[in-house]
């Protein structure tokens, strides 16, 4: 499969797109740590050892996969969202149900959490900033197509980029 699921995280931001394994090859002259988007379950997830030193991943709940460890990029989907009760703790950021060592059920749920409470501290004169997630960690929702492009004014409250438009 030739899907553009690669991402430069010192271009990416920039251009707002990704590479597929073919045009990944012609990006070599780059020194930005490249790491690929994966599958699981119909998740999106990311290796921790590719994410971890772009970003804080500590407390969020980590998986199996192929024998590394993966983070979600987005909550979890899942019908037993609070049915299980073998799980002690529930994420920060959406509620559903982790295990006991565990604070957030993936990358974005850490974010808004992070962002939520850097808002709330602002507002009583703390000056404490959270690590955030870069730009291209949650563009385009992580299912990029060469066909569309990024419109930078759209940010949500948490810094996320909105949805691309398709031209």
């Amino acid at each position: 499969r030739n899907e553009c699921n690669f991402f430069c995280a010192r271009c990416s931001p920039r251009e707002g797109q990704a590479y597929c394994r073919m045009c990944l090859d012609s990006h070599g002259d780059c020194p930005g740590p490249v790491f690929q988007i994966r599958k699981y379950m119909y998740q999106t997830c990311v290796h921790v050892e590719d994410i971890a030193p772009l970003h804080d991943v500590t407390g969020i709940q980590a998986y199996l996969i192929n024998s590394k460890r993966a983070l979600l990029i987005h909550s979890k989907i899942s019908a037993l969202a609070s049915a299980n009760s073998a799980l002690d703790e529930i994420c920060r950021g959406c509620q559903r149900p982790l295990r006991s060592d565990c604070q957030y059920c993936s990358l974005h749920c850490k974010n808004v959490a992070n962002s939520n409470r850097d808002r709330a501290s602002s507002l009583h004169g703390s000056h404490h900033r959270p690590h955030a997630l870069q730009p291209w960690t949650v563009r385009g929702g992580f299912q990029p197509r060469r066909s569309q492009e990024l419109d930078p004014q759209q940010e949500d409250e948490a810094g996320f980029m909105s949805a691309p438009r398709q031209y």
